[in-house]
């Protein structure tokens, strides 16, 4: 550095020069030139929404809440009288085509419901944990239900005693393809830390409102009407409470999902970081 008049001034060197700085000094290399690459993090998920087919499962299950005021209704006009004898209520043709519109239409909407939602929540937990249930479980169950009630007439016969063994096999199947569904369920959502218990009062209430009924069916000829009533009016509450814990299990299955995806985001920041250092050419600091 030599001083002039006007200060001192550094020497010029020249644009080829070759670097004479010491190699032990820090240096950092400068990003390769051209567009920055795209980077896509592994754990940025493409979830698969589930609010259309979650509320059209809990409107057809609404649907069935509704059967009971429209039969309350039909009986005020006389549609409905229930048989004294029996204590069960018996329909003329104008109202078994209502329930029956009703029914086929909640139905429906449940089962569409239903299969869409457990295949793409069934999707979206396979992407947070390895021990999840097969996606293709709930089609795979409702066409294993559909074929054996298709199939059941062709085996029914005059024998009353094979007749009651082929509609025990049959029922066996249907009840036990859904069952399955939903223990496959409770373990996805047990794996992605989501809560179980809604899924238990889903297996459990079932069990519970068939036997309160095989008790109910032996004492129906002894109870009057108004018993009678009452028992379905539990019923409904249990319905009711069923319908709920539907809606509840589907809805924090969902929310576990989500939950687990933005923990794995943030447990995968520093990797995710260096892996974009490395695609933009950037080096490690030299000491």
């Amino acid at each position: 550095m030599e001083p002039t008049v006007d200060g001192p001034q550094l020497p010029s060197r020249s644009v080829g020069s070759e670097d004479a700085r010491p190699s032990g000094e820090v240096t950092v290399q400068r990003p390769a030139a051209g567009p920055a690459p795209v980077l896509r993090d592994p754990h940025n998920y493409d979830r698969h929404h589930t609010l259309i087919p979650r509320t059209l499962c809990f409107a057809g299950q609404v649907a069935w809440l509704a059967m009971p005021a429209v039969a309350f209704m039909l009986t005020r006009d006389d549609r409905i009288v229930w048989d004294t004898d029996n204590g069960v209520p018996v329909l003329d043709h104008e109202a078994r085509r209502v329930m029956a519109l009703i029914g086929v239409a909640s139905v429906a909407a449940y089962l569409l419901g239903w299969v869409w939602w457990t295949t793409v929540a069934a999707l979206n937990a396979r992407q947070m944990s390895r021990r999840t249930m097969w996606p293709g479980a709930s089609i795979a169950s409702v066409a294993v239900q559909a074929t054996v009630l298709a199939l059941l007439p062709s085996f029914r016969n005059d024998d009353q005693l094979m007749d009651a063994a082929v509609l025990g096999v049959a029922w066996f199947i249907v009840v036990a393809a859904h069952f399955y569904v939903l223990g496959a369920l409770r373990r996805t959502a047990e794996s992605i830390n989501g809560p179980t218990a809604p899924w238990t009062r889903l297996i459990v209430i079932p069990w519970a409102v068939a036997a309160f009924n095989a008790v109910g069916a032996f004492f129906v000829g002894f109870i009057s009407t108004e018993f009678t009533l009452g028992v379905l009016g539990l019923q409904v509450l249990l319905l009711v409470w069923y319908v709920a814990s539907t809606y509840q299990a589907m809805k924090s299955f969902d929310r576990a999902s989500v939950g687990r995806a933005i923990l794995s985001q943030d447990d995968h920041a520093f990797a995710t970081f260096m892996r974009m250092r490395q695609q933009t050419g950037e080096q490690p600091v030299q000491a």
